[in-house]
């Protein structure tokens, strides 16, 4: 796992936990966030997650978008619903 990019995440996390009254009063941040090598696993959501010029949000929340694109390819994408009900369209979509 490419560490910058999560630790860039990491860090965007933190600040929108601390600038949002609102979830900054639901619960602390927690303290025992850790590094941990993962093999990262590939899904077709990464790449959308990774045009995410193409996901539309607020100014305040774009580097909080941008750092969650930054680390996508590099994630353990995990196919929760590949095998229910809901099937391959919902997959394409979801995240």
């Amino acid at each position: 796992m490419t560490r910058p990019g999560w630790d860039n995440l990491l860090e965007e996390l933190r600040a929108v936990h601390a600038n949002h009254a609102d979830l900054s009063a639901f619960c602390p941040f927690p303290s025992d966030v850790f590094h941990k090598e993962a093999t990262p696993h590939f899904d077709p959501l990464c790449q959308a997650m990774q045009d995410s010029a193409l996901i539309p949000t607020s100014e305040h929340m774009r580097p909080l978008r941008d750092a969650f694109a930054g680390a996508a390819d590099t994630g353990v994408w995990r196919e929760t619903y590949m095998d229910t009900d809901f099937g391959p369209t919902l997959h394409a979509s979801f995240g």
